[in-house]
């Protein structure tokens, strides 16, 4: 004890020392409050230093703890953190500066206002916590009268710009490949709420981009036409996009999917949806990329293409000569757009006319427009154990059509595809 008392007598010493100028500016009586507390802690440290040391010494005799004993090291931890976790409440206890209580007052009052505002919300809007990507949908609804209405109209208007726009005259101020997305599927990948496999599914899938903000809408069905899911086929008929998706500014995947009832009461929402970030794309390839969102009763899995250097491709199909098989065929018609994903533009089993259009479900695609891409389309026709198929390739071009023709058995087609640029600038 007598040498511990010496060193406090020193550090006394040195703090007085160190504190001179302080009391010359601060006055006697601030500075001596100041200097109480942190003194006072330090005799108390030195005046029941020793006693601690017994009581740790003795706790480690109970528990036949060594310097190499696990037991004993654990005890010693212990012990430790409890001293901080003292010296650490001790402190803010013992603080005496007015400014610094201020301000964990403050704190402390935003902190519990804060709390209270978000336990509010919560009430209000329970689909915060429990279904944020919902809660998101809602927020760009509420807001988009606010940032697009004057511009681009009411929400649920659909894009007016058409494909084919630059096919047979260049933009105002030139064309050029652009960024582009594609989207080859989109399907229900999991089920919950009690709902259960084949589902009739109505509503719309959207994606809206820099061009209008519009509804460039994929898939709609109204609640008398619904689609029928399974459990084996998940996927949504695709009919569009009505033009291509451009990458450039914010690209918004809109989904707001139904389940059918009995009665329209009995209707449940699927999905809902507005993501306003399908995420960061590397500008170097194209490449092929899978999303998911859960929202309501699903989650909805949808695979899309990021073009880097791409033009608009709208495909149409003629039947030039001969005729379909009989009753029972598959007509499909794919289309690859140079980044190695199929989309099927048409599965049926309707025929068409002699010098009539086959109505494709799908019609525009992004092409890359890189050297060595090509646009591929293959018409294939199954009836019973007999095949027929044909593939044609299409070198893209940013303006002007390309035709070939298609040999399937007895049956002639002609596909053509017109080619259209995007401008440098809106027009």
């Amino acid at each position: 004890m007598e040498a511990a008392e010496v060193d406090m007598e020193a550090a006394e010493a040195e703090v007085e020392m160190e504190g001179e100028a302080e009391r010359k500016s601060d006055g006697d009586g601030e500075y001596e409050a100041r200097k109480k507390t942190p003194m006072r802690r330090l005799r108390w440290n030195v005046e029941h230093s020793d006693a601690e040391v017994a009581e740790r010494q003795k706790r480690m005799k109970q528990t036949h703890g060594h310097l190499d004993d696990k037991e004993g090291e654990e005890a010693r931890k212990g012990d430790i953190k409890r001293e901080r976790q003292s010296e650490s409440e001790e402190s803010r206890s013992e603080s005496n500066d007015p400014k610094q209580k201020l301000m964990y007052e403050r704190y402390l009052e935003w902190k519990r206002r804060n709390e209270e505002k978000e336990e509010e919300e919560r009430r209000r809007y329970p689909d915060k916590v429990n279904d944020p990507e919902a809660y998101q949908a809602m927020l760009f609804r509420q807001s988009w009268d606010n940032c697009y209405l004057k511009k681009y109209g009411s929400f649920d208007k659909k894009t007016n710009i058409p494909c084919k726009r630059f096919t047979h005259n260049l933009p105002p101020r030139g064309g050029t490949a652009k960024q582009t997305i594609q989207v080859f599927y989109v399907k229900v990948g999991g089920i919950t709420g009690g709902l259960q496999w084949p589902l009739e599914v109505f509503g719309l899938v959207a994606l809206r981009d820099s061009l209008d903000y519009n509804r460039n809408i994929i898939f709609e069905r109204k609640r008398d036409k619904c689609q029928i899911l399974t459990d084996q086929n998940p996927y949504l008929e695709l009919t569009g996009p009505v033009r291509a998706v451009l990458l450039s500014g914010h690209v918004i995947f809109e989904a707001s999917l139904y389940v059918k009832g009995a009665t329209r009461s009995d209707d449940k929402e699927l999905s809902l949806l507005a993501i306003t970030s399908l995420g960061e794309f590397d500008d170097a390839h194209s490449y092929l990329v899978e999303h998911s969102y859960t929202s309501r009763l699903s989650t909805l899995e949808l695979m899309l293409g990021y073009l880097t250097y791409s033009v608009e491709a709208t495909i149409e199909v003629r039947v030039i000569c001969g005729t379909w098989p009989a009753d029972g065929f598959r007509f499909i018609f794919e289309a690859n757009a140079g980044i190695g994903q199929w989309i099927v533009l048409l599965e049926t089993a309707e025929t068409a006319d002699v010098g009539d259009k086959i109505s494709l479900a799908r019609q525009v695609v992004s092409v890359d427009y890189h050297r060595d891409r090509e646009l591929k389309v293959v018409a294939t026709i199954t009836n019973g154990s007999a095949t027929y198929t044909d593939e044609k390739a299409f070198k893209p071009l940013k303006m002007g059509a390309s035709s070939k023709e298609l040999s399937l058995g007895g049956l002639g087609l002609e596909a053509t595809v017109y080619w259209s640029c995007f401008p440098f600038a809106p027009v």
